[in-house]
Parts: structure tokens; sequence; C-alpha cells
């Protein structure tokens, strides 16, 4: 994002395009995790498939935050556009979503509730 000459700036696009494909791959790895164990797991896992917290998170975390971002820069590496400091942006402003959208999720999660629920 502030880097002057053009060399860097793309070198380090290039490793930003390396990072977030990266991250997709976490990204999908964590719901395969979450998805594969218990049923409080599962239940989290839904929360963002398709509850109150999955617009948010694949609009703005994964689409603005990662695929987007990614597009851009790919371009930009290619010379089909020129660098800007939007992509940066971007990713910073998905990846603190991605953290609000994990804490509001586990607080709307029922895990506490379920855990007292079966200790009575």
């Amino acid at each position: 994002m502030i880097a002057r000459d053009r060399s860097e700036r793309e070198l380090l696009a290039r490793a930003d395009n390396g990072f977030l494909i990266f991250e997709l791959f976490v990204i999908g790895l964590f719901f395969i995790g979450l998805l594969n164990t218990s049923q409080s797991h599962v239940a989290a896992a839904m929360l963002l498939f398709g509850g109150p917290h999955a617009p948010v998170f694949w609009v703005f975390v994964v689409g603005l935050g990662i695929v987007v971002p990614l597009f851009v820069q790919i371009l930009a590496v290619q010379h089909k556009v020129q660098h800007t400091p939007i992509p940066p942006l971007l990713v910073l402003l998905g990846g603190l979503l991605l953290r609000f959208v994990i804490v509001y999720a586990g607080q709307t999660s029922h895990w506490v509730q379920a855990a007292s629920a079966s200790l009575r």
C-alpha cells in the first residue's frame, strides 16, 4: 500500500495474493473441521452458513475482504489495471469484520445453554 517502487509493489502484491489464497484455504478447513465434529460445532457453522451473521461474513469478509482484493491485485500484477491502495484497505476491513463476526457468532451460539441443559 505504501511502497513507492513499482517492482516492490508487485512483489508485495504477489505475496499478498498468496496470503489471500491461503486465507481462503484456512477458512475452508475451518468449516470442514466445524462440520465434522460435534452437534454444537455444526450449529456454530450454520450461523455463518445461513444464520444472522452469514450476509456479513460472505459479502464483506469473504467477498469484499478476500475475493475482490485478490482479483484486483491479480489484474494489477498482470499490468491490466493500475496498483491502488483500495485492495489492501479492503483486506484490512475484511480482517476486522472477520473478528467481529466470529465474536458475535460465538455470543449468538447456544453452547453454554446447551451444556447447562445437558448437566441437569
